[in-house]
């Protein structure tokens, strides 16, 4: 995975270019990049590759539920962040997971990946972007392949990586039974 995400970085850093011929320059350059994810992206992988790119996976949900909180934290008047929760479908579903709810002092919020361009909150735009391109990317590809204790371990995991981020506000997950 390890190559593919080098092949999307560098092929996202092509947005730079400030002119046609920059950015023409910066499309041959990418040719090998470009082939690297038209193969990942489309053609099935194997059980092995699957199995290898679990961990990774998780490192890009841990990196679009980061984004997507702080984002909002950001966007959001408050004077404390009190609570983190983040939701699970028991059943596959055709929505990006994690839901989240970030309670905090004042207010409550609820944070749908699927729906992020339609809020009225006043949210960056390059870490929407960011955000939900990282999800569509993976949640997809890792959600089909992950068992019911593979999504409660990975749960876990995100957890913990919130608790160091904020380490003064109580986090927590959830598996329900519905969307």
């Amino acid at each position: 995975m390890g190559k593919l995400r080098r092949a999307i970085e560098s092929i996202k850093a092509m947005s730079t270019a400030r002119d046609t011929e920059k950015l023409a320059e910066m499309f041959q350059k990418n040719a090998d990049n470009f082939a690297t994810v038209q193969k990942s992206w489309f053609r099935p992988m194997t059980d092995d590759e699957l199995n290898a790119l679990s961990d990774s996976d998780l490192e890009f949900i841990i990196q679009y539920v980061d984004i997507a909180i702080s984002m909002h934290i950001k966007a959001i008047p408050h004077k404390e962040v009190k609570e983190i929760v983040l939701s699970f479908s028991a059943k596959l579903s055709d929505r990006i997971e994690p839901f989240i709810r970030i309670v905090l002092d004042a207010v409550s919020v609820d944070i749908k990946i699927d729906e992020l361009w339609n809020t009225d909150l006043d949210l960056n735009r390059d870490m929407k972007r960011e955000c939900v391109s990282l999800a569509e990317m993976i949640w997809f590809e890792y959600r089909p392949s992950a068992s019911g204790e593979q999504l409660i371990r990975d749960a876990q995991i995100i957890c913990e990586h919130l608790r160091t981020l904020y380490p003064a506000v109580q986090v927590s997950y959830n598996i329900v039974d519905e969307n």
